[in-house]
Parts: C-alpha cells; sequence; structure tokens
C-alpha cells in the first residue's frame, strides 16, 4: 500500500505559482489569462474566467449542489409524514416499517450511486453543461412524481429518478467548478458548491416546517424540489465550457490502471468512503426521527428543532471555504475527522443514559409485556407515560395504527401515547450531540473530499475518476441509508452511534497515513508529485 511522504506534503519542489487575473471592464472577454507563466513549472494553464464572472458562474453550477442537499433533508421532514399516511399499516410492525422507510430514503441513493457512475463518464463525452441539463431533467420528472405519488412504487420510482440527477450533479458540478478556478481560488470555490449543498439542506429545513400545517404536506415538501432545476437550465446559457479541456470521446478504463491514477484513486475513493461511513447521513436523513426516539412527541416541534443542526451545518460549511486555505485540507480534515468521533461518542452517552433511565412498565395494567418502555417500543407496542415526571412508570399496550399520530385517547386514565421514542430528559443532550456533530463535520470531512477528489485527477481520466468516487460516495451512503433504523431497532441508538464513532476513529489513522496536502498547488504540481511516486 502506498505511503505518504513524512511532511504530509505533496513531494514536489515548486514554488505556488501566483494566478495574475485581468481587471476587464464590462466590455472586456469572459476568460482572463495569466501574463506571467514559468516553463519549468509545467503545461501553461488555462484562461480562467474573469473574477466578476466567476463567482456567478459558480453559484449558477452549484444550484446543483442545492439540490443536492434539498433531496438529502427533504426526506428527513416528509419521512414522518409518510409513515403516519402511506405507511399507517405498518405502525405495529416495527421491524418491517424501518426496512420499508430505508427503502424510501435509500432508494435515492441508489439512483444517485448510478447517476455517479455514469456522470463522469457523460461530462467527458457530452461536456459538463449538457451534462448538468440532463441531472435539471431527471430532478424535475422525479420530483413531481413524488408529489403526485399514489403508492409507494410511484414515490420510489419518483425517488429513483431525482437520486439519478443528484448522482449526476454531484460528480460534474466540482469538475466544473474546478476547472474554471485558478489555483488561489480553487478549493474555495468547490467548497462554494458544499455550502450550497448545506444551504440546500437548510431550505429543505424550512420547507419542511412551513409545509407541516398544509394537508398532504409531504407532497409539497417533495414537489418544490421541481423548481430549482429551472432556473439552472436557464443559466447554463452563461456557463461557459471548461477551456482546460477537449470534450473527448471518453475515457478507456486503461487509463485508470497507472500507476500513478491507482494511488490518485486510494486516495479520493477513501475520502469519500470515510465521509459517508462517519454517518453524515444518518443525521440529515433521520434527524427527525433520532428526535423522536429521543422522546420529543410533537412532529412540529420534532421539525422546528431540526433546523438548529442544519444551521450548524451550513454556517460550518461556511467557515469551511475560509479554514480549507488557511489551514490546508489535511489538517481541517484529521481536526473535523477527530471531533466527529468525539461528537458521536457523546450522541452514544446521551442514548446509553437515556435507556438506563427508562421507565418502568406497570404489568398488572399493560396488555403487551415489557419490563420497559425502551422494551416495550422494540415490541411493536405502544408506551402510556407522563410527560410531567418522564421517569414514572406507565402501561405498554399493544399498538393501534396511527405511529407517532396516536391520539391521546389510545391510551387509558391521564397516560399520553409514546410510540417512537420514550418519556426522556435526555433530549437536549442529544440536540446538543446532533448540533456538535455536524460543527465538527461541516468545516473539514463535508468539503475536503469533494476539494481534493476535484483537484487530484489528470485531464484525460478526471471526469471518470470523479465519478468513481461520487459512485463510492453513493454506494457508502446507501449502505448507511439501508441499515441506520435496522440498527437502532436490532442494537439500540447507543451502541449503533458507538459504532459510528469507532469507524472515525479508524478513517482518522487511515487519513493521517495516506491523505497529502494539496493547499496551493496547480493541477498540474499536483499530476507530477504522483507520476514521481508520490502519495
Amino acid at each position: 500500500m502506498p505511503a505518504r511522504p513524512a511532511s504530509g506534503q505533496i513531494g514536489v519542489e515548486m514554488q505556488p505559482r501566483e494566478t495574475v487575473l485581468e481587471v476587464l471592464d464590462d466590455t472586456g472577454p469572459l476568460l482572463a489569462t495569466s501574463p506571467r507563466h514559468d516553463p519549468a513549472q509545467g503545461p501553461e494553464p488555462p484562461p480562467s474566467p474573469r473574477p466578476r464572472h466567476l463567482l456567478l458562474i459558480t453559484c449558477i453550477a452549484a444550484i446543483g449542489g442545492f439540490l443536492f442537499g434539498y433531496d438529502t433533508g427533504v426526506i428527513s421532514g416528509a419521512l414522518p409524514y409518510i409513515r403516519d399516511s402511506l405507511l399507517a399499516p405498518l405502525a405495529g410492525h416495527p421491524a418491517r416499517l424501518a426496512r420499508v422507510q430505508e427503502t424510501i430514503v435509500a432508494s435515492a441513493v441508489v439512483g444517485a450511486g448510478a447517476g455517479a457512475a455514469v456522470g463522469g463518464r457523460l461530462s467527458d463525452h457530452w461536456g459538463r453543461r449538457g451534462t448538468l441539463a440532463l441531472a435539471d431533467g431527471l430532478f424535475c420528472v422525479g420530483a413531481l412524481a413524488m408529489a403526485a405519488a399514489q403508492g409507494l412504487r410511484v414515490l420510489i420510482l419518483g425517488r429513483v429518478l431525482v437520486g439519478l440527477g443528484v448522482g449526476v450533479a454531484s460528480v460534474t458540478v466540482p469538475v466544473l467548478i474546478a476547472e474554471l478556478a485558478p489555483p488561489p481560488l480553487r478549493a474555495r470555490l468547490v467548497s462554494l458548491n458544499v455550502l450550497a449543498i448545506t444551504g440546500g439542506q437548510f431550505a429543505a429545513y424550512v420547507v419542511n416546517w412551513g409545509a407541516a400545517h398544509l394537508p398532504g404536506s409531504w407532497r409539497w415538501m417533495l414537489g418544490v424540489a421541481a423548481l430549482p432545476p429551472l432556473v439552472q437550465l436557464a443559466g447554463l446559457t452563461m456557463v461557459p465550457a471548461p477551456p482546460s479541456r477537449k470534450r473527448s470521446g471518453g475515457t478507456h478504463w486503461g487509463q485508470l490502471a497507472r500507476p500513478a491514477v491507482l494511488r490518485q484513486l486510494h486516495v479520493g475513493l477513501g475520502l469519500q468512503a470515510l465521509q459517508q461511513l462517519c454517518g453524515i447521513n444518518t443525521v440529515m436523513y433521520f434527524t427527525p426521527l433520532i428526535l423522536e426516539a429521543a422522546g420529543v412527541r410533537n412532529k412540529q416541534t420534532v421539525l422546528l428543532l431540526s433546523l438548529f443542526p442544519a444551521g450548524v451545518n451550513a454556517v460550518g460549511t461556511l467557515a469551511g471555504m475560509y479554514c480549507i486555505e488557511r489551514y490546508g485540507r489535511r489538517r481541517l480534515l484529521l481536526t473535523s475527522t477527530a471531533c466527529v468521533a468525539g461528537a458521536l461518542l457523546l450522541l452514544a452517552a446521551a442514548f446509553a443514559s437515556a435507556a438506563s433511565h427508562s421507565p418502568a412498565v406497570d404489568l398488572a395494567t399493560s396488555t403487551c409485556p415489557a419490563p420497559s418502555c425502551t422494551a416495550c417500543l422494540r415490541r411493536g407496542c405502544m408506551f402510556c407515560g407522563s410527560v410531567d415526571d418522564l421517569t414514572a412508570p406507565g402501561q405498554c399496550q399493544v399498538g393501534v395504527p396511527g405511529g407517532a399520530a396516536l391520539p391521546a385517547q389510545a391510551c387509558p386514565g391521564a397516560g399520553v401515547p409514546f410510540s417512537q421514542g420514550c418519556p426522556s430528559s435526555r433530549a437536549p443532550l442529544v440536540l446538543m450531540g446532533l448540533m456538535l456533530y455536524l460543527a465538527a463535520f461541516s468545516p473539514g470531512l463535508g468539503p475536503v473530499p469533494w476539494a481534493v477528489n476535484a483537484e487530484l485527477y489528470p485531464a484525460d481520466v478526471r471526469g471518470t475518476a470523479v465519478g468513481l468516487a461520487g459512485l463510492t460516495n453513493w454506494l457508502a451512503n446507501a449502505a448507511v441509508a439501508q441499515t441506520f433504523l435496522s440498527l437502532l431497532h436490532a442494537l439500540g441508538p447507543a451502541r449503533t452511534w458507538a459504532a459510528y464513532a469507532g469507524v472515525a476513529a479508524l478513517g482518522w489513522a487511515w487519513a493521517h497515513a495516506f491523505v497529502p496536502e494539496t493547499k496551493g498547488r496547480s493541477l498540474e504540481q499536483i499530476q507530477a508529485a504522483f507520476e514521481g511516486g508520490g502519495p
């Protein structure tokens, strides 16, 4: 397995070149060139868009990232309402209900994996703009299908179509931005796409909360995603073709087998797997369900509380845009991963404490025998407890359809029904753990894998290599999405979060050993380093 240089830097002794962008008037050309170039530093880099247009072009391209984030965030708020409408007959079968909810979430992730797998090659063959236009069409059709779904099959089909669009955009947008941006701005502008992703997630939580009062609320939540693709389609006419490459017939797979490219893929694919296996999308997909499991009963309160982690995620990503150039990719990644592991341990401790103080069951008045509230819910029954005394014993009753929407009359006496989580005073600690997790993740583990992958590969395989990295990201994402609720049911929340903390710790050790620093290097310098036997 390849080893990295002891310094953690790419092993090429070249001074970073200052790219000089012309400040042109409004009548000047769209592309600005760098007038000073040292031939000893390799091929002359392509012209970059002038600064005034570069930010606009980046924002247009980053709408794809916004849609990526919106789809990630919107399902978390829509899922409790889908559960209580389309999935109401499964309310008394928690294991089966968990699998169906996982399938709804994971169907988009599977579609995204397929989109990422072909998106890189499509962007090499059709060009970045044409590929983004295809993604926009998939977004529109998929969102409308979900909004109109009358059954589970159409809903899942719409999720797959939206996922295809997300996957194509996820591997096309970072490459387009990286190819248009000069080296001093490259990581920050690629991070702007990650900011758009987190902004889309926050917007989804706002829409979820705002639509919660509407009839058919989950349809509005999912259908709104049909609007942003239309804006991007109109704006793509302003985006120039990346000048650093010529459109080709695609990449031959043999080109990926070169030793230097294999070393690059080891780093790039590993970073994308690490990002997902640390559990980020357990939080983004299931925040409302996590808060319900922590004892928050009211769905509208759950959606309102979900805004806080989403807001922290957006602010942290904005901070990452500054830190990624100031402190470098490697240092930011290692710090972020270590803090993520700590936050996951806090979540594990919060749920372990809640489980140890789970209210007891009064067996004499119960119709579903279980020793505690936690055991009661795992059997598919409902717990009738108190919201005033969170540790008071209650009754475990055979559940009725309706899930979290159970009326108070479902419980005898003055009991209040709990079907998704037990009464607990640890909900604020769980919310704090989620916020700390995202505060740790968003500046480092969020943007660094995308930024490094966008600048890591040679031009002749860049689209395909970034596509493979995106596919890795989505496969790991799918594995997490398809297993998280089942793990919660089988292991309990505390052990599940502890397992993710262990993955983060192992990921830190791998990143420390193999991930190099690319800060301040041109794309040509990075290629020269790997061709010379670098990491």
